[in-house]
């Protein structure tokens, strides 16, 4: 009897642990180039659909899937096992389109869905279905993606892999990541080469090397080649005599070999969580990085240069040197006030351009989040910036008006403190003002109305990006497993 069935509720600690793992928000895994979420629902499903069914149903057959690359000889030795002519074979690759369940039980509908995979269900009256169910699979190495996937994901339900290669196609590359795959969940694999001929002793032998050093087993079943006639669909059954002897061994030990399998798969899949969580942790860490440095770097596209930046393109008329003729410059000189208007617009409308440019530059510099923002969100975020930097230099020029209305010739004055508060030189003002006109003062109070209006584009920027990318947070999860691994190694001791 498997150790999980004395735990009352523990499928629905195993329940919950699942939900848990759905709601872990990891829209922000592809933007990072990370499969978490991939990964994440391949666990999720081995719960729901593995551990939950046999925690629940201890006494439900052995789920056996045959699996291998294409032209390996999986349906003729599904149909040899089975004593039936259902599963596919012929010389058409792949012949194993979708997959096919042989039980001995009838499940009272044709078609039942494994880990979300749907499957063909036929009902057999040979004895080893009396004990297991024999699950034919589309080929694992499969140009059809999709076919491939259906066989990984049954291969991750299964409790016993009997892994299918041939003596021409056992060192393939991606049948053997797949059978890496089972082994590493916990299941039962038994490795087959099939259709060994007279000279295979080599090809065996190197096979059984390659299982040893891949920590299986390496005494592979042997099943010689044989011609089939035209239309048969089945070998001798002396021919899987030792396949099935292997299979009737895990039948006849069941309740050792479920717990082991049940142990395995549940130590393996909360390794896994842990690792992924662990992950995720990294990644949210990674998101504040980009976060900060985002926030950083469109913020220090709001300070003033500090000199010899002329972002007003149309400066004042340079009076002369000295005090004297610079006041008669000035009575003789001055500027009208429509002059000075005009001035002061052409000044606010470069300023902003200016400002809008490096909001802009600011942010296809950091363009790593931007890519996982919603254009329109950005769009949006712009359009406002423009109207928020005009309103701000509106104010500021309006702020300096009132400065200069205790100073000589205020209109001047105050064109002149906007001059030199943006190219940093005030020699200009000093003449003809006096020394310190709150050159210093004025630019301070740009900055700080530059200051807010970036500081709120940082946050609405950020704000759009975080809903883009999510928040994923593992402490629930974290949580759950806890619980299920508690529970479950308190019910096994």
């Amino acid at each position: 009897m498997v150790a999980v069935r004395l735990t009352s509720g523990f499928g629905d600690d195993l329940a919950r642990l699942a939900s848990a793992l759905e709601d872990m928000d990891l829209k922000s895994a592809p933007f990072l180039g990370k499969d978490a979420d991939r990964e994440r629902d391949r666990l999720t499903r081995t719960i729901r659909s593995y551990l939950i069914p046999r925690v629940e149903n201890p006494d439900a057959p052995f789920l056996v899937v045959v699996a291998g690359p294409t032209g390996s000889g999986k349906s003729t030795l599904v149909n040899s096992l089975a004593g039936m002519n259902l599963a596919d074979t012929g010389a058409v690759r792949p012949t194993t389109r979708s997959p096919l369940i042989l039980t001995g039980t009838d499940p009272s509908t044709s078609e039942v869905s494994v880990g979300g995979v749907d499957c063909r269900v036929a009902v057999g009256k040979a004895p080893i279905l009396k004990h297991m169910s024999l699950v034919d699979t589309p080929d694992i190495d499969s140009t059809a993606s999709r076919h491939r996937e259906m066989a990984e994901t049954l291969v991750d339900h299964a409790d016993v892999v009997v892994f299918v290669t041939s003596a021409i196609r056992y060192a393939d590359q991606v049948p053997w990541e797949v059978l890496r795959r089972a082994r590493s969940r916990g299941a039962v694999v038994i490795p087959v080469l099939n259709r060994v001929g007279p000279d295979g002793s080599a090809a065996a032998h190197d096979f059984g090397r390659r299982l040893g050093d891949a920590g299986l087993d390496d005494h592979p079943v042997r099943v010689p080649e044989h011609h089939l006639g035209e239309g048969a669909t089945k070998v001798p059954s002396l021919a899987v005599r030792e396949l099935k002897k292997r299979l009737y061994a895990v039948a006849r030990d069941r309740s050792r070999h479920q717990r082991a399998v049940v142990n395995r798969v549940l130590n393996s899949t909360s390794n896994q969580i842990r690792t992924l969580t662990a992950s995720v942790t990294s990644l949210a860490a990674e998101l504040d990085a980009i976060e900060s440095a985002v926030a950083t770097g469109i913020t220090e596209a709001a300070n003033l240069p500090e000199r010899n930046r002329p972002w007003a393109s149309f400066p004042l008329p340079p009076c002369p040197e000295g005090r004297r003729r610079a006041r008669q410059w000035m009575k003789k000189s001055d500027p009208k006030e429509l002059e000075l208007g005009v001035w002061e617009g052409q000044v606010e409308a470069r300023l902003v351009a200016e400002l809008h440019t490096r909001l802009m530059e600011a942010i296809r510099h950091h363009a790593g989040p931007v890519r996982g923002v919603n254009p329109r969100a950005v769009t949006a975020v712009l359009a406002d910036a423009r109207a928020l930097l005009e309103e701000a230099v509106d104010g500021w020029v309006e702020q300096t008006h009132e400065r200069a209305k205790a100073l000589p010739h205020p209109r001047l004055a105050s064109a002149s403190l906007t001059s030199a508060a943006l190219t940093g030189n005030g020699h200009q003002v000093a003449i003809v003002l006096g020394p310190d006109p709150a050159i210093s003062a004025v630019r301070k109070d740009l900055q700080e109305r530059l200051d807010v209006v970036f500081g709120h584009l940082v946050v609405r920027l950020v704000e759009a990006w975080r809903h883009s990318v999510g928040d994923p947070a593992v402490d629930e999860v974290a949580g759950r497993l806890a619980a299920v691994m508690t529970a479950y190694q308190f019910a096994d001791a």
